[in-house]
Protein backbone atom coordinates (compact mmCIF):
# COMPACT_ATOMS: atom_id res chain seq x y z
CA UNK A 1 0.00 0.00 0.00
CA UNK A 2 3.13 2.16 -0.01
CA UNK A 3 2.87 4.77 -2.79
CA UNK A 4 6.67 4.97 -3.20
CA UNK A 5 6.95 1.19 -3.51
CA UNK A 6 4.13 1.24 -6.06
CA UNK A 7 5.85 3.93 -8.11
CA UNK A 8 9.17 2.10 -7.96
CA UNK A 9 7.60 -1.20 -9.04
CA UNK A 10 5.70 0.40 -11.91
CA UNK A 11 8.82 2.21 -13.08
CA UNK A 12 10.83 -1.02 -13.08
CA UNK A 13 8.06 -3.12 -14.62
CA UNK A 14 6.10 -0.75 -16.87
CA UNK A 15 4.21 -3.54 -18.66
CA UNK A 16 2.97 -5.14 -15.43
CA UNK A 17 -0.49 -4.44 -14.10
CA UNK A 18 -0.33 -3.15 -10.55
CA UNK A 19 -3.11 -2.69 -8.00
CA UNK A 20 -2.04 -0.36 -5.21
CA UNK A 21 -4.60 -1.39 -2.60
CA UNK A 22 -4.82 -3.52 0.50
CA UNK A 23 -5.14 -7.08 -0.83
CA UNK A 24 -7.64 -7.91 1.91
CA UNK A 25 -9.99 -5.29 0.42
CA UNK A 26 -9.69 -6.35 -3.23
CA UNK A 27 -12.58 -8.51 -4.32
CA UNK A 28 -12.16 -11.56 -6.50
CA UNK A 29 -14.18 -9.79 -9.20
CA UNK A 30 -11.91 -6.71 -9.14
CA UNK A 31 -8.84 -8.91 -9.41
CA UNK A 32 -10.21 -11.00 -12.28
CA UNK A 33 -11.39 -7.92 -14.20
CA UNK A 34 -7.94 -6.35 -13.85
CA UNK A 35 -6.22 -9.58 -14.83
CA UNK A 36 -8.40 -10.12 -17.90
CA UNK A 37 -8.03 -6.46 -18.93
CA UNK A 38 -4.23 -6.54 -18.68
CA UNK A 39 -3.75 -10.09 -19.99
CA UNK A 40 -6.84 -11.14 -21.99
CA UNK A 41 -5.20 -14.40 -23.12
CA UNK A 42 -3.72 -15.33 -19.75
CA UNK A 43 -5.33 -18.77 -19.82
CA UNK A 44 -3.53 -19.60 -23.08
CA UNK A 45 -0.14 -19.90 -21.38
CA UNK A 46 1.43 -20.64 -18.03
CA UNK A 47 0.33 -18.46 -15.13
CA UNK A 48 2.64 -17.68 -12.22
CA UNK A 49 1.69 -15.91 -9.00
CA UNK A 50 4.45 -14.26 -7.01
CA UNK A 51 3.40 -13.54 -3.43
CA UNK A 52 5.06 -11.69 -0.61
CA UNK A 53 3.23 -11.17 2.66
CA UNK A 54 4.64 -8.37 4.85
CA UNK A 55 7.67 -9.69 6.71
CA UNK A 56 7.43 -7.41 9.76
CA UNK A 57 5.16 -9.71 11.80
CA UNK A 58 7.62 -12.60 11.32
CA UNK A 59 10.98 -10.81 11.48
CA UNK A 60 13.37 -11.59 14.32
CA UNK A 61 13.98 -7.84 14.54
CA UNK A 62 10.37 -7.23 15.60
CA UNK A 63 10.09 -7.51 19.40
CA UNK A 64 6.31 -7.92 19.10
CA UNK A 65 6.36 -10.45 16.28
CA UNK A 66 3.56 -12.91 15.98
CA UNK A 67 1.34 -10.62 18.02
CA UNK A 68 -2.20 -11.88 17.55
CA UNK A 69 -3.41 -8.29 17.06
CA UNK A 70 -1.27 -7.80 13.95
CA UNK A 71 -3.62 -7.95 10.95
CA UNK A 72 -0.66 -8.54 8.61
CA UNK A 73 -0.27 -12.08 9.97
CA UNK A 74 -3.14 -13.31 7.82
CA UNK A 75 -2.57 -11.40 4.59
CA UNK A 76 -1.34 -14.59 2.93
CA UNK A 77 -4.87 -15.95 3.38
CA UNK A 78 -6.19 -13.05 1.28
CA UNK A 79 -4.39 -14.53 -1.74
CA UNK A 80 -6.23 -17.84 -1.57
CA UNK A 81 -9.41 -16.57 -3.20
CA UNK A 82 -7.38 -15.47 -6.24
CA UNK A 83 -5.43 -18.73 -6.37
CA UNK A 84 -8.70 -20.66 -6.12
CA UNK A 85 -10.18 -18.89 -9.13
CA UNK A 86 -7.15 -18.60 -11.42
CA UNK A 87 -5.41 -21.88 -10.49
CA UNK A 88 -1.92 -20.63 -11.41
CA UNK A 89 0.61 -23.16 -12.65
CA UNK A 90 3.29 -21.86 -10.31
CA UNK A 91 3.07 -20.05 -6.99
CA UNK A 92 6.21 -18.39 -5.68
CA UNK A 93 6.19 -17.09 -2.11
CA UNK A 94 9.00 -14.96 -0.72
CA UNK A 95 9.39 -13.97 2.91
CA UNK A 96 11.66 -14.23 5.95
CA UNK A 97 12.59 -17.48 7.78
CA UNK A 98 10.49 -16.41 10.78
CA UNK A 99 7.33 -17.06 8.78
CA UNK A 100 7.88 -20.79 9.39
CA UNK A 101 8.08 -20.32 13.17
CA UNK A 102 4.68 -21.84 13.95
CA UNK A 103 4.73 -25.13 12.08
CA UNK A 104 1.26 -26.25 13.20
CA UNK A 105 -1.18 -23.37 12.85
CA UNK A 106 0.76 -20.37 11.56
CA UNK A 107 0.09 -18.60 8.25
CA UNK A 108 2.78 -20.52 6.38
CA UNK A 109 1.54 -23.88 7.68
CA UNK A 110 -2.03 -23.02 6.71
CA UNK A 111 -0.82 -21.95 3.28
CA UNK A 112 1.02 -25.26 2.77
CA UNK A 113 -2.10 -27.17 3.85
CA UNK A 114 -4.14 -25.21 1.33
CA UNK A 115 -1.65 -26.07 -1.42
CA UNK A 116 -1.75 -29.75 -0.51
CA UNK A 117 -5.56 -29.84 -0.55
CA UNK A 118 -5.57 -28.00 -3.89
CA UNK A 119 -3.32 -30.62 -5.51
CA UNK A 120 -0.23 -28.41 -5.66
CA UNK A 121 3.19 -29.87 -5.00
CA UNK A 122 5.28 -27.72 -2.70
CA UNK A 123 8.97 -27.25 -2.24
CA UNK A 124 10.15 -24.75 0.32
CA UNK A 125 13.50 -23.88 1.77
CA UNK A 126 15.43 -20.98 3.21
CA UNK A 127 17.70 -19.34 0.65
CA UNK A 128 20.49 -16.95 1.53
CA UNK A 129 19.81 -14.06 -0.83
CA UNK A 130 22.73 -11.96 0.34
CA UNK A 131 24.58 -10.34 -2.53
CA UNK A 132 28.31 -10.42 -1.94
CA UNK A 133 30.31 -9.23 -4.96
Amino acid sequence: IDVRASESYQKNFPKASFINQDIACITEQQFIERLESAYPDYRQGKVAFSLCAPCQPFSKNNRHRLSTGDSRLNLLDACLKFIDHVKPDIIFLENVPGMKIDKQVGPFSKFLQYLEHSDYKENHRIINACWNP
